[in-house]
């Protein structure tokens, strides 16, 4: 009972922080339930979802020092969380939004992990991971994030399709019209699902020249 109440407590504290404006909020939001954990029920779900959609959707300006350790922590929480989810009577569709939600985060991770040490296919396959989640890593950013890493891996075809459709989700933004979007390339590629939506800003935020 004391338990359950002082997550509850923490919870708050977690709330308080991650409604700041303050640039560094959300990582002393993780930081707070990596530490004292956090309450799994049908109303803090949506919290979840606004924090995962926060720290993955950053610009590459707004990814500070701190991004990759906040990923990390962000991974264990949210695997602690899946666990209580999981582990209780609850609605297979709310556990199924949490598993999701857990395995962008552990790609994100184990993509940095693995970019870190050097495992350039290890890396390249977990950014095309992410494209499979667009309701987290926001589309520009995922297709970059994977072209990028497909280009270091050597494999400069996929990486070419790659970084192309991240240009034109950059110029479908800057028209906000999603019909900029030519889908006819990737109609037969499992691996890239095709999301309708388009991210509210762009994930880089200054422009890049692809040198081949």
């Amino acid at each position: 009972m004391l338990n359950s109440i002082a997550k509850f407590a923490n919870f708050f504290v977690f709330l308080k922080l991650l409604k700041s404006n303050k640039s560094n909020s959300i990582d002393e939001a993780v930081k707070t339930l990596s530490k004292r954990g956090s309450p799994a029920t049908e109303q803090a779900l949506g919290t979840y979802r606004r924090l995962v959609n926060r720290i993955l959707s950053r610009s590459s300006d707004e990814e500070g020092n701190d991004q990759i350790n906040t990923i990390s922590m962000l991974r264990d929480v949210m695997y602690k969380v899946a666990n209580q989810y999981r582990s209780q009577p609850t609605d297979k569709k709310l556990v199924s939004e949490v598993m999701d939600m857990l395995m962008a985060v552990h790609y994100q991770n184990m993509f940095f992990v693995a970019r870190g040490m050097g495992f350039k296919e290890i890396s390249a396959k977990c950014a095309i991971t992410l494209l499979k989640y667009p309701e987290y890593v926001p589309q520009d950013k995922a297709f970059y994030q994977a072209g990028v890493a497909c280009r270091e891996q050597g494999n400069i075809n996929l990486s070419f399709l790659l970084l192309n459709r991240y240009v034109d989700i950059a110029e479908a933004i800057d028209a906000a019209d999603p019909s900029f979007l030519d889908n006819s390339e990737f109609q037969e590629a499992d691996a890239i699902p095709i999301h309708d939506g388009l991210p509210i800003k762009h994930y880089l935020v200054h422009e890049v020249s692809f040198l081949w």
